[in-house]
């Protein structure tokens, strides 16, 4: 960026160079090692074989993040959890209902889509990582990822409770 926004004589590029070209070296030297040597394609992960039935443990445990957003209590690292999650299941069910209804109000709501839709993006967006959807990790729920993503939710509560004193105040 520095090198492109504004005019700068060879000294100070070179300069710039100096002190990136390590960085970018370290960057490539952990990448081929992360492609080559340590290569973690064959940790067990536990969400299932294909995306679509990471897709289905995703949304049956998604319900399992709200649950933590609204009561944080029993969390440990090793909670064993009933990943029986087929298209059928009551929470993926309830999952789906929740996302037809968060793309309803995103519709709805148009005057206000911006905000629901970063909301509800930064939600997910900061959720996806953890999901196991597209690259399996070894583990199933990461908590730890709530405290990026629950912003977003937080945003939207915050944006339905308005709409609903705003409501309330101008019926009476």
């Amino acid at each position: 960026c520095i090198i492109f926004t504004e005019r700068k004589d060879k000294s100070q590029i070179k300069k710039v160079l100096i002190t990136t070209v390590p960085f970018i070296l370290i960057s490539g030297a952990y990448l081929v090692l992360r492609l080559t040597i340590f290569n973690f394609s064959a940790i067990f992960s536990s969400a299932g074989e294909n995306i679509f039935q990471r897709t289905l443990v995703f949304l049956k445990l998604l319900p399992e993040y709200w649950k933590i957003l609204i009561a944080p209590v029993g969390l440990h690292y090793r909670v064993v959890r009933n990943i029986d999650a087929g298209i059928g299941n009551l929470t993926v069910i309830f999952s789906l209902v929740i996302l037809a209804f968060i793309i309803f109000s995103v519709i709805r709501f148009k005057g206000y889509r911006k905000i629901l839709l970063f909301g509800f993006g930064w939600f997910f967006l900061g959720i996806f990582p953890a999901s196991n959807i597209v690259v399996p990790i070894n583990f199933l729920i990461g908590e730890r990822w709530l405290y990026f993503s629950a912003s977003g939710l937080f945003i939207t509560a915050a944006f339905f409770l308005d709409a609903l004193l705003q409501k309330f105040s101008k019926s009476e």
